[in-house]
């Protein structure tokens, strides 16, 4: 009876499903219907509440346009599906009733006090325009309380265009609060640029102001002749622009608990709300929180601009303290070796500096330095660029200095710190590769590869219980079964056999036309460094197998020792493959005399070659 019942059930279920495959259409949403829906409508400027934007009749319509809710801050938070679908059962006609839907979640704070409206937003779906309707938000202005008070406060009242100011944000904290957020206007001022600070003591947290976190120090001071808990934050901020500004105010909201009631629950054991742990533990009693927005005071900055008189060409922009240094590692080197520069540089801003421009300091005739310059690092007080640089000639002696000018602050002038000259020793003995050249690790083109062969497993399986029949074929299937498989391989072996052969072909064809193609490329009457040195490659290529532009001496000495035992020809060409690097990277040496000799000599090595390789 049990395998019956089962049976039913799976029938049952197969009927619902087949039968809900066989609806001709799904009931959907007649309209499309946009509307804007809010938190609250009653809040404090600074207080941030949850606005969404609900689309009824579909679900992937474009993200609303909220550029014109200039009254407020606007945070995107994301959006979500809101589509379901129900299956309903009418007198045995089955009906699928699909609704589609999507919301669009964001947060708002007021930035000034009184009758705010939230706009028509304008939502796109499928092609279409739908607007929802205005939104009247009342937002009172803070107050302070005697629980609560926000300071900010700047190290100087004074400064330039481009100086640090520290900006100091502290809470005074007089109840137990929870669901605490600052809002710093500040932050999104187009005059100023802030960067949060760390904090410099270890009873730290991290706060939220707006959209990210900056660490906090608790601690306890006093204001007013009153002890209170403190929150404090700093910032770095920079004007951008000359005036006199007086700051936004700061605002936090948070949640205070202001007392207690007692719960009035009709149900057994307080019931099963969300609040059943709370009665138990605290013996009927309910806490009681309100929402308190605090402002700040506002402090004035004015900011000078910056002297016209004297100002460098090559200013920086820094305005402040600043230190610079370098160092080079290695400083003995050959021709095109690379030399990792390391500097650093210390002062008043480290978000703001920038590594100067090598090039006016390295002369492009002595040094070869990357187009794409590295990212600095911050760390341990000061901002660190790494980069690569070459020597182009011997006559390179030193690194010289390199400058960066900024505004003293102190001394109210223009200021340029130098690093001092790193001496180099030069030499022109070792081989420069194309794989040097590059800035590539040699050690990278010399991994062998290996490969790994696995074997074809075969899984067989017994069947127990059961006869194997062979049913008897026809005269013709049976040749055909016979003949056929032998045929396909034999097919396809031919065809395998003649691709390999025809590469193979191309191969040697490659080696036998290496020679003609040199003496082609060495034809013209000037050529430069450059140009010697691809003809050189492109031929070791053809008769190696290697890749051309990355082939060095060690590459091809294998085939030499295989079929030339001449240790004079293979001196002639490390000796030429030198000095063809040597005109492509130092300066000087890349001139026609010397392309002449260096042909007439590559002419001479590769008849001598041919027939060896």
């Amino acid at each position: 009876m049990r395998v019956i019942f089962q049976t039913a059930n799976i029938v049952t279920l197969i009927t619902v499903l087949f039968s809900l495959c066989l609806l001709p259409h799904s009931v959907n949403a007649a309209d499309i219907q946009v509307e804007t829906a809010v938190e609250r409508q009653e809040v404090f400027v600074g207080e941030s509440f949850t606005m969404q934007i609900r689309v009824e009749g579909a679900d992937s319509p474009a993200e609303p346009d909220t550029s014109q809710l200039t009254d407020f801050t606007v945070r995107p938070m994301g959006g979500q599906s809101n589509s379901s679908t129900m299956v309903s059962n009418t007198n045995g006609s089955w009906q699928q009733i699909t609704h589609h839907g999507y919301i669009f979640n964001y947060s708002l704070t007021p930035k000034k006090s009184g009758e705010l409206i939230i706009p028509a937003i304008h939502v796109t779906v499928d092609g279409r325009n739908y607007s929802t309707r205005p939104v009247t938000i009342h937002a009172r202005k803070p107050q302070e309380t005697a629980e609560f008070k926000v300071r900010m406060s700047l190290s100087k009242e004074t400064c330039y265009v481009g100086e640090p100011v520290i900006l100091t944000t502290t809470w005074y904290v007089g109840k137990n609060v929870k669901n605490f957020e600052f809002n710093l206007p500040v932050l999104s001022e187009p005059g100023f640029d802030a960067t949060p600070l760390a904090a410099d003591n270890q009873d730290t947290l991290e706060v939220p102001v707006g959209t990210h976190t900056v660490p906090a120090t608790k601690g306890k001071e006093k204001l007013d002749g009153e002890e209170f808990l403190t929150v404090t934050f700093q910032h770095h901020l920079v004007p951008l622009q000359e005036g006199s500004f007086t700051l936004p105010q700061t605002t936090v909201s948070c949640q205070a608990l202001t007392g207690y009631r007692q719960s009035r629950s009709n149900r057994p054991f307080g019931g099963m709300g969300n609040d059943v742990f709370e009665d138990f533990f605290s013996s009927g009693r309910r806490a009681v929180y309100q929402t308190f927005v605090t402002p700040s005071n506002q402090p004035t900055l004015t900011v000078l601009p910056l002297p016209a008189e004297n100002k460098p060409p090559f200013f920086s922009g820094l305005v402040g303290t600043y230190a610079i240094q370098a160092k080079a590692s290695p400083t003995q080197v050959n021709i095109g070796d690379p030399i990792t520069l390391t500097v650093t540089v210390e002062g008043s801003s480290l978000k703001h500096i920038q590594l100067p421009d090598l090039s006016r300091f390295l002369h492009p005739e002595s040094f070869k330095i990357p187009e794409e310059m590295a990212a600095g690092e911050i760390a341990d007080g000061g901002k660190t660029y790494t980069q690569t640089i070459r020597v182009k000639n011997s006559r390179v002696t030193e690194i010289p200095p390199i400058a960066l000018t900024y505004f003293d602050i102190e001394e109210k002038r223009y200021t340029t710190a130098r690093t001092p000259p790193i001496p180099l020793q030069v030499s022109t003995t070792r081989i420069v590769t194309a794989l040097d050249a590059e800035g590539l690790d040699a050690a990278t083109g010399k991994k062998k590869i290996q490969a790994v062969i696995e074997g074809i497993n075969h899984n067989y399986e017994e069947i127990e219980g059961n006869a194997l029949y062979i049913k008897q074929q026809s005269p013709v299937m049976l040749w055909l079964s016979l003949i056929l498989p032998p045929g396909l391989f034999f097919l396809v072996y031919g065809a395998s056999f003649m691709v390999r052969r025809r590469k193979g072909n191309g191969a040697e064809r490659k080696i036998r036309n290496a020679y003609p193609l040199l003496k082609k490329e060495l034809s013209s009457a000037s050529l430069s460094g450059e140009q010697i040195n691809r003809a050189l490659q492109n031929y070791l290529a053809a008769k190696t197998g290697k890749t051309a532009g990355t082939i060095t001496f060690s590459d091809v000495i294998t085939a030499l020792d295989n079929g030339c035992t001449d240790p004079s020809l293979q001196d002639e060409l490390k000796k030429i493959m030198e000095e063809c690097e040597t005109m492509r990277y130092a300066g000087g040496v890349d001139t026609p005399a010397n392309s002449a000799h260096v042909t007439k000599r590559l002419f001479d090595l590769a008849s001598r070659l041919e027939g060896q390789i």
